[in-house]
């Protein structure tokens, strides 16, 4: 759910002037700084963002280098398909419930 929500949010972020360094802060998301970079580092490998760079520290921690932050073709695909797939979840969850309601 973050994940899709921090995609959603760099898609958004093609429109903007200037880039919403807010998605970088885990308060933003309820989640801790640890697990927000390790989200961006999971879409980083997968091929869905682009324009940072993550690198670890000493003493276990990481550090974000906002460079040029932007959703890549990849990453619109991955949300287009599962908008379709929540669409589809939806419908098929209505048609169930009118169904089971007609009894």
């Amino acid at each position: 759910k973050t994940i899709y929500g921090i995609l959603s949010e760099f898609e958004k972020q093609l429109d903007a002037e200037t880039f919403d360094m807010e998605l970088f802060k885990p308060e933003k998301w309820g989640i801790s700084q640890r697990r927000l970079t390790f989200y961006l580092r999971m879409l980083l490998n997968a091929g869905y963002i682009e324009g940072i760079k993550i690198s670890p520290m000493a003493n276990g921690s990481f550090v974000i280098n906002v460079i040029s932050p932007a959703i890549t073709l990849k990453g619109l695909e991955y949300l287009a398909e599962n908008s379709m797939g929540k669409k589809l979840i939806n419908l098929l969850k209505k048609g169930a419930e009118l169904s089971l309601n007609s009894l």
